[in-house]
C-alpha cells in the first residue's frame, strides 16, 4: 500500500441517498491560508469518476485515469510558488456510479492533498460542497452500453463555481467518509495523460427549420432529433456568428443546423450562442451524413445531449465525456419566435501527447493515404488507454489493442502507454482466470480468446521494448490464466474448451464466428489455435525471465498435432472450424486456415495446397479487417504462401480509399455495419502503417528490444520506399 494512503481522505457530499447517487456532478471548494510563500508545491488528486481542478480561479488539471476502483491512480500537479495569503481550491467532480464497458463503479469521492517538500501541508479549513445546480442528476438514457449516460445541463441555474469571490459560507461541509481499506493508491501510469488543445471551430454546412413531431418529455434528445422533420434553407451563412430564426407565419418548432469539423476528431463539445431564457438545445454528434443528417438515435443508442439556455450569451462545454465524430447537429426549440445567434460550434480536442510518428515515404498516393489514415486512426484511439473507436465505445479490448500496440511500437515506441493498458485488466481478472470483456469494468461477459490474447500482448511488449518488467508485474495473472486453461481439456479428444459454453464465442465479425454461447460439447479450432499461440508466447516469456518453458512448449507441441488431426477434413482438403459429436460444422473459415498456417500446424505436404485454396476462396467464409493481420503474418513466415499482399490489402481498403473519410473503418461495410452503427474510425484497422514498415521495408525484431532484427524488404509494385522504425536503441532508418 502506498504511503499516500495516510494522507488521502475520501470526500463526498451526503445530500443524496444510495438510490440517487448515480450520474451526479458535485462541486467542492476549500479555502486555505498560507502564512508564508510555498515553493515546489504539488497537488495530488484523484476522483471517482472524473474531475476538474481550479486554483485561485485558474484551471490547473482535469481528467481522472480510467483505473480500477481497487487501485486508485492520482495525478501529480506541479504548482507555481504559492504566495502568502488566502487561496481557493475548487474541484468539480463527476460520479457515474453505474457500470459500463469503460468504467467500473467504486465509491464516489474526491481524494486530494497538497504537498511541499515531500510532506502533506495542513489545511484545516473544511471542504464546502454543493451539487452542481445546472446538472440534471440521476439515471438518464445511455449513449451506449460502453460510454455512459447522456446529459442535460440547465445553464440558467449555473453558478460561477471557480470564482474565489463566490460566497460559499452557507454551503454544507463535506464530510470525510470511510475509504475502502483494501484500496491502493498509486501515481498515474507514465505516458497516459491527455490534454485539451485549442478550440477547433466547425463550419456550418446546413441549416433550416424543423417541426417536432414527438414532444413527449420522456423521449431522449437523440430520439426527438431523429423524429424532427427538418427543412433546409436555400442559403448557408459562410461564417459565424450567424443569426438564425424561424420564418414568420409558419408553425416551425425551431431551428436546426449541421456543422462539419472537417475530419474525425475526439474531444469536448464547445458551443457559444445567444438565445432566449428557457430555450432548449438538443445537440448530436456523428461520423457521417449518410442520411443527409447526423444519425443521433440508432436502435436504442443515443448520440445526443440537451442544454437548457439562459437569457443572452450561453457558453457551454460538455466537461466529462469525450465525443468522437466529424459532424455536430444542433436543434434549438422553445424559442417563442425569437432568433438564435450562433457564435461558435466545435470541439476542444482531447489529445495524448506523442512524438511525431516515424515517417515512411512511398511514391504511391494510395499507400501514402493509407499510411496517413492509419496514423490518424491510431492517435484518435489513444487517450488514457487504448480504445477501439472514438465515436461509439472508447473501450479497451485485448484483441483490438493487440494490433494497436503492435502498430504503435513501430510508429512511436510507446511501451509505457501499452503497459498501462495491459495492467488495467489485472484487477478485474475472474476467479476462473479469464479476463473480462473490457478494462476497467465488471461486466460478466467473457470472450475466451480475448483472455488468451492478453498473454500474447505481454510477449509482444517484451519483444518490441526489450523490457521484462511488465511480465514481472503480470506473471501471476498470466500463470493463473494459463493453468486454468490447461485444466479445461476435453478428455476424449485432447482439445481444449473455454471453460463455459455460456461465454461469447467471438473470433471476428464473420458468419459463424461471433455467436453467443455454443452447443454443449462443441469444440472450436480457433480457440485451440489461439491457445497454441498463447502457450508459445508464455513459454518465451518464462525463458526471457530465466526460467524453463519446457512444460509449456510440450503442451503446445501436443496441441499442434491434436488440432491438426481433429479438424482436418480430407474430403475438402481444408480445416473445419467446429467439431461436435465427431461431426464438422457447416461453415469453413479462411480465419481457421490462416491460423493453422500461422501456428505451423499444417504438415509441409499440405501447406502449398492450403494456401492455394485460401487464395481461391474455396467456399471459405472470408476474413475481416480484425483478423487480416494474421494473413500477412502467416505469409511472411511461409515460403509456400506466394501471397500478393499488396493486392490483398488494397482490395480490402478500397472502399475507404474511395470515401471522404480521413480514418479507417471497423469493417468493410463502413457505417452500414451493426444495424447502421458501424464505426468509421477503428484502431484495429491501421494495418497499412505496420505493413509498410514491417513488410515493405521489411524490418522485424528477432530478439527482444530489436537487439537482433531482420531486414527483408518486400516492395511489391512500389519502385522505392524509405522510412524509419522506432526501437529502444533508436530509430532504424
Amino acid at each position: 500500500m502506498s504511503d499516500d494512503c495516510a494522507v488521502f481522505r475520501r470526500i463526498w457530499d451526503n445530500a443524496a441517498g444510495a438510490e440517487e447517487n448515480v450520474h451526479r456532478v458535485v462541486i467542492f471548494r476549500k479555502h486555505f491560508h498560507l502564512s508564508h510563500a510555498v515553493s515546489g508545491a504539488e497537488l495530488r488528486i484523484a476522483a471517482d469518476s472524473d474531475f476538474i481542478a481550479v486554483l485561485d480561479g485558474a484551471e490547473i488539471d482535469r481528467g481522472q485515469f480510467s483505473d480500477d476502483p481497487t487501485v486508485k491512480s492520482y495525478n501529480r500537479v506541479a504548482l507555481k510558488t504559492l504566495a502568502p495569503g488566502d487561496h481557493l481550491l475548487a474541484v468539480k467532480v463527476y460520479f457515474c456510479g453505474h457500470g459500463f464497458s469503460c468504467y467500473a463503479p467504486g465509491d464516489p469521492g474526491l481524494y486530494c492533498a497538497l504537498f511541499a517538500g515531500g510532506a502533506a501541508l495542513p489545511w484545516p479549513e473544511p471542504w464546502r460542497t454543493l451539487p452542481d445546480p445546472s446538472f440534471r442528476a440521476g439515471r438518464t438514457d445511455v449513449v451506449t452500453s460502453q460510454l455512459g449516460f447522456t446529459t442535460c445541463y440547465d445553464l440558467g441555474k449555473a453558478i460561477d463555481w471557480q470564482d474565489p469571490a463566490l460566497d460559499d459560507r452557507n454551503w454544507p461541509e463535506a464530510p470525510e467518509l470511510p475509504a475502502d481499506p483494501k484500496r491502493r493508491f498509486q501515481e498515474r501510469p507514465a505516458g497516459t495523460r491527455s490534454h485539451l488543445e485549442e478550440f477547433r471551430p466547425a463550419r456550418m454546412v446546413k441549416y433550416g427549420n424543423f417541426q417536432r413531431l414527438n414532444a413527449s418529455p420522456d423521449a431522449s434528445a437523440a430520439l426527438l432529433m431523429a423524429q424532427d422533420l427538418c427543412y433546409a434553407s436555400d442559403t448557408v451563412p459562410e461564417r459565424l456568428p450567424a443569426t438564425l430564426k424561424t420564418p414568420f407565419g409558419y408553425h416551425a418548432s425551431g431551428i436546426w443546423l449541421i456543422a462539419d469539423l472537417g475530419g474525425e476528431m475526439e474531444g469536448l463539445v464547445e458551443l457559444e450562442f445567444d438565445a432566449p431564457a428557457g430555450a432548449r438545445l438538443d445537440y448530436g454528434h456523428g461520423e457521417h451524413l449518410a442520411d443527409g443528417r447526423v444519425r443521433t438515435e440508432i436502435y436504442g443508442r443515443n448520440f445526443a445531449d440537451t442544454v437548457i439556455c439562459r437569457e443572452g450569451r450561453n457558453v457551454f462545454q460538455l466537461p466529462f465525456r469525450r465525443i468522437g465524430g466529424r459532424f455536430l447537429e444542433l436543434h434549438f426549440s422553445d424559442l417563442n419566435g425569437k432568433a438564435v445567434t450562433v457564435h461558435r460550434v466545435g470541439l476542444r480536442p482531447w489529445v495524448l501527447p506523442l512524438p511525431p510518428a516515424a515517417e515512411i515515404s512511398v511514391p504511391s498516393p494510395e499507400w501514402r493515404t493509407l499510411f496517413e489514415r492509419s496514423v490518424r486512426s491510431l492517435k484518435l484511439c489513444m487517450h488514457e488507454h487504448y480504445e477501439d473507436c472514438p465515436w461509439r465505445e472508447q473501450s479497451l479490448y485485448t484483441y483490438d489493442s493487440r494490433w494497436q500496440m503492435l502498430y504503435g511500437y513501430y510508429l512511436w515506441g510507446n511501451g509505457d502507454f501499452a503497459a498501462a493498458s495491459l495492467e488495467l485488466f489485472v484487477p478485474g481478472q475472474r476467479d476462473d482466470g479469464h479476463f473480462r470483456l473490457c478494462a476497467p469494468c465488471r461486466t460478466k461477459t467473457v470472450i475466451p480468446v480475448f483472455s488468451l490474447i492478453w498473454v500474447i500482448q505481454l510477449y509482444e511488449h517484451f519483444l518490441h521494448t526489450g523490457s521484462s518488467a511488465l511480465f514481472g508485474r503480470g506473471r501471476k495473472a498470466a500463470a493463473k490464466l494459463i493453468e486454468a486453461r490447461l485444466a479445461d481439456r476435453d478428455a476424449a479428444t485432447g482439445l481444449y474448451h473455454p471453460g463455459s459454453q455460456d461465454f461469447w464465442q467471438f473470433y471476428e465479425w464473420a458468419d459463424g464466428l461471433h455467436d453467443h454461447g455454443a452447443p454443449a460439447g462443441e469444440l472450436h479450432a480457433l480457440y485451440n489455435l489461439y491457445f497454441l499461440e498463447t502457450l508459445e508466447a508464455y513459454a518465451k516469456l518464462l525463458e526471457g525471465a530465466g526460467e524453463s518453458g519446457e512444460r509449456i512448449r510440450k503442451a503446445a507441441s501436443e496441441l499442434r498435432q491434436t488440432v491438426e488431426q481433429a479438424f482436418y477434413d480430407p474430403a475438402r482438403g481444408i480445416y473445419a472450424s467446429t467439431l461436435l459429436d465427431g461431426k464438422f460444422g457447416p461453415l469453413y473459415h479462411a480465419h481457421t486456415q490462416i491460423l493453422m498456417l500461422y501456428t505451423r500446424s499444417v504438415p509441409d505436404a499440405r501447406r502449398a495446397d492450403l494456401w492455394r485454396k485460401v487464395r481461391a476462396g474455396a467456399g471459405l467464409v472470408p476474413m475481416t479487417l480484425s483478423s487480416l493481420p494474421y494473413r500477412v503474418l502467416a505469409a511472411l513466415n511461409d515460403a509456400a504462401a506466394e501471397e500478393d499482399l499488396e493486392t490483398l490489402l488494397l482490395t480490402a481498403y478500397r472502399p475507404m480509399l474511395e470515401s471522404d473519410t480521413d480514418t479507417l473503418w471497423e469493417t468493410g461495410d463502413g457505417q452500414r455495419a451493426f444495424q447502421f452503427a458501424g464505426s468509421l474510425c477503428h484502431g484495429w484497422s491501421a494495418l497499412p502503417a505496420w505493413y509498410l514498415a514491417a513488410v515493405v521495408l521489411g524490418v522485424r525484431p528477432l530478439t527482444p528490444g530489436f537487439r537482433r532484427f531482420l531486414v527483408a524488404p518486400r516492395p511489391g509494385s512500389l519502385p522505392e520506399a524509405s522510412g524509419e522504425i522506432v526501437t529502444p536503441a533508436g530509430p532504424i532508418r
